[in-house]
């Protein structure tokens, strides 16, 4: 050999033994097989990954997959001989389970060995990937947390691009918009779901936030595929990629359109209830003076009997003031402060009668059409007030159909869970559900949002009060329901009231004994009144009417005259509102004393159902203020038991 062989031998040796230091020292497992896939060359971890496998050390001149007790795996790992022997170079991963314990993960790459054009053998070099793959578990867990969060969040989830072309939507906006990813991806966002007149102010929101400008809680709305306008509060961030550039812009939204319409309606009831603290306060003064200008008319009526045109002003007059009168009723009706009685009624008698009433006065060109198909129909209160509020509504409605129509009335019963009762700020439970609708001209929005304000009219100078509908909301209020109006200009409007279904059973009143209108006694009525001209005026029609009056202007001084002269009193009339003490805890302290006093309740004025509450409590009878001397001599009849 020469000295070049020499060398090429030193060198090829040195190489083999490079080599070999290299795979002995591997953490991979190197197997080289021969043609036939027998083993020819494995490194030291191959063999001690084969002996963990197999539970033995490996046996020369056999196919160690052959030894392993799980078919399966054998039929794996001859699959991918067969596959390397065929000459193809491809790499797989799978897992092996040493014991229940000790589970791995491995990817395993073969190469055919080609000799003079044919497979002469080939390599298999296997890769231990356990910790890889739990990363890549982790990492999987983890996206699936967030398109998980992203799927469910009960929130809109919207990623653009820079250009605010949509990038992804989450399944909510979707459901919200009536939109799927599939119809708007890559579509201009602003441009398909922002309203026009916000537009601007979106685009000023989107380019502060790409210059990384945190903006949070900006209201913005969105205009859904039917065109439905949501409001939603916005919080935006800027997306960078690996060299810090802005990549995209992620928008998470809120619905917020249900609370701004609670947080308006709080508002509106809020104010509503001002106005009728004020309207109630106005309506009760006002009560007392034409109680008083009242009384003074009918006497003068009395003194000029004889004077017919005498006669036929104070009529006149008498007339105005049943007009005021009703005024006033209207604005304690909206402050919810006229409300008197209350006992179990039918809510479908009280609106035959009212279609009843219709059908006799309005244009014949106006048609009354009726379901009322509620299982209960009873419910709790007052009749007048609620045949009068559904007149009112009624009689508007007539006036939005000059040319004729369709004016109808339906009934059902409807239950009100805990979220939309907070919604109706009323209590949850069964509700028999009116609604009167009409074909008219219908109301713009303005006019809807002033629609129960007091004095507020569409009408014609001199052709409308403007308390008729506050009127109504007042009425439906003090009955513990709830009343909403939908209205379009030129599609007619529609009010839906609702009012708690009662359980009490409907009672057969009997009917009172008639007496005249001019009955007159001897009794003797202790009157408490603490308005001055009120108290002047009934003692004088107390005592034109016969009886001995003993008048005081406060509960607390008829009590303590009661306490002492009960049994020389045959009846006490008795104001509900006054100072010290008021009507009920006066008439309380007197029943103590006479378990048998006979008493009527006067008043123009009750706050939550107080005049019910004194009635409850075993008053005999109630007159509202301003009373005529005949309504009045009527009552003491009745109370008294007299029979002229």
């Amino acid at each position: 050999m020469n000295k070049s062989n020499n060398g090429e031998s030193l060198n090829l040796q040195k190489a083999a033994e490079f080599l070999d230091a290299l795979t002995e020292n591997s953490t991979d497992f190197i197997m080289i097989a021969d043609k036939d896939g027998f083993p020819v060359y494995f490194n030291k971890v191959y063999k001690e990954i084969m002996t963990k496998a197999l539970g033995r050390e490996m046996q020369p001149g056999i196919k160690p997959h052959k030894e392993l007790t799980d078919k399966n795996a054998v039929a794996f790992w001859d699959s991918l001989h067969v596959r390397a022997l065929g000459g193809e170079q491809f790499t797989v991963e799978y897992t092996h389970m040493f014991r229940e314990d000790d589970t791995r993960h491995f990817s395993v790459s073969f190469t055919p060995i080609i000799k003079d054009g044919n497979v002469a053998g080939f390599s298999e070099i296997t890769r231990e990937i356990t910790q890889r793959k739990k990363y890549e578990q982790e990492l999987t867990q983890q996206r699936d947390f967030a398109e998980g969060l992203v799927e469910i969040a009960q929130m809109i989830i919207l990623l653009l691009d820079t250009d605010g072309h949509i990038l992804r939507l989450n399944k909510y906006i979707e459901q919200l918009s009536g939109y799927s990813l599939e119809d708007v991806q890559n579509r201009d966002w602003c441009s398909l779901f922002i309203p026009q007149e916000r537009q601007e102010k979106f685009n000023e929101v989107f380019l502060k936030t790409k210059e990384n400008k945190l903006v949070r809680g900006t209201i913005i709305p969105i205009k859904t595929k039917n065109n439905q306008i949501l409001q939603i509060v916005w919080y935006n961030k800027v997306l960078k990629d690996e060299n810090g550039m802005s990549s995209a812009v992620l928008f998470i939204g809120q619905d917020i359109t249900e609370q701004l319409e609670m947080e308006k309606s709080l508002r509106h009831s809020d104010k509503m209830q001002a106005v009728g603290q004020l309207a109630g306060g106005i309506a009760h003064d006002f009560n007392n003076q034409l109680a008083g200008i009242l009384g003074y008319i009918e006497i003068i009526r009395d003194e000029l009997k004889d004077n017919e045109n005498c006669l036929d002003y104070c009529d006149n007059a008498i007339n105005i003031i049943k007009r005021a009168a009703e005024l006033t009723s209207q604005l304690l009706a909206f402050s919810r402060k006229g409300k008197f009685l209350s006992s179990p009624l039918d809510l479908h008698k009280i609106i035959s009668e009212v279609i009843l009433l219709l059908q006799r006065s309005i244009d014949k060109k106006i048609s009354i059409q009726q379901k009322l198909t509620a299982g209960n129909s009873t419910v709790t209160g007052d009749p007048t007030l609620l045949q009068s509020a559904f007149l009112n509504i009624a009689l508007n409605a007539r006036d939005a159909m000059p040319e004729g129509g369709l004016l109808s009335f339906s009934t059902r019963t409807f239950v009100f869970n805990q979220d939309d009762a907070e919604l109706f700020q009323i209590e949850p439970g069964e509700y028999l559900e009116l609604v009167i609708s009409d074909t008219g001209v219908g109301m713009d929005t303005v006019t809807l949002s002033h629609v129960f304000e007091p004095f507020f009219t569409t009408k014609e100078t001199g052709k409308g009060t403007g308390l008729g509908l506050a009127a109504v909301y007042g009425t439906i209020k003090s009955h513990k329901g709830a009343i909403q109006v939908e209205s379009t200009p030129g599609h007619g409007s529609t009010f839906t009231i609702y009012l708690p279904v009662s359980k009490e059973e409907l009672q057969k009143k009997a009917e009172i004994e008639s007496v005249q209108d001019d009955s007159t006694g001897a009794a003797h009525i202790l009157f408490v009144e603490d308005e001055e001209v009120v108290r002047n005026i009934t003692t004088q029609m107390l005592e034109r009417l016969g009886y001995h009056v003993t008048v005081f202007s406060d509960g607390e001084q008829a009590v303590q005259f009661y306490a002492v002269h009960w049994k020389k009193i045959d009846m006490v009339i008795i104001d509900m509102v006054m100072p010290i003490m008021d009507g009920k805890e006066a008439y309380l302290a007197m029943r103590k004393i006479n378990p048998e006093i006979k008493a009527l309740l006067a008043s123009g004025y009750s706050l939550d159902g107080a005049a019910q509450a004194i009635i409850d409590a075993g008053v005999q009878g109630f007159i509202q203020k301003p009373f005529r001397k005949a309504e009045l001599a009527k009552k003491i009849s009745e109370i008294l038991g007299i029979n002229n």
